[in-house]
């Protein structure tokens, strides 16, 4: 158990998704939600339970440029930035094998998910080139019990 949570914190430096607060009082926010997140999160093995024929997690776009649009899998949406909701979407699509991105930017999302875009929405996506692979890794996830929303998307900024 400690190995598999130490793997996950791993994980959470080397994708990039450790955050350096600006103050103790939300680095202690960052800390709490982090704890929380993975006290919920049941690992997730990309290669399928025992026993069972789970499909297989597809690549995803290799690269991310401003103004490109591509094919998202929201895993997570938020209006705040550090939420267990984030933290446990950003755990499950590390699980699999991803680099998702933590965002607030990207034009498309929001109409996708029926959020207003009037207002700033936090979400975890991962990215892909073509349909059939975001419907691919959308079917993977979901035969694991993981929710996502597919959205067409203009990269608006790159984090």
């Amino acid at each position: 158990m400690i190995r598999s949570v130490c793997w996950i914190a791993a994980l959470l430096l080397v994708s990039g998704c450790a955050v350096v607060a600006d103050s103790v009082e939300v680095q202690d926010q960052i800390d709490r939600s982090i704890e929380e997140a993975l006290a919920t999160t049941t690992t997730l093995d990309p290669s399928g339970a025992v026993g069972q024929d789970l499909p297989e997690f597809p690549g995803s776009m290799d690269e991310i440029a401003l103004g490109n649009t591509a094919w998202a899998l929201v895993l997570a949406a938020s209006e705040g930035r550090f939420t267990p909701e984030l933290e446990t979407a950003l755990l499950a699509a590390g699980n699999a094998g991803y680099s998702p991105r933590l965002t607030d930017c990207d034009n498309g999302e929001l109409d996708a998910l029926g959020l207003p875009t009037d207002r700033r929405y936090h979400t975890v996506s991962i990215y892909f080139s073509t349909e059939t692979a975001v419907r691919a890794a959308e079917d993977a996830f979901s035969a694991r019990g993981i929710g996502s929303t597919v959205a067409r998307v203009e990269i608006a900024c790159i984090d």
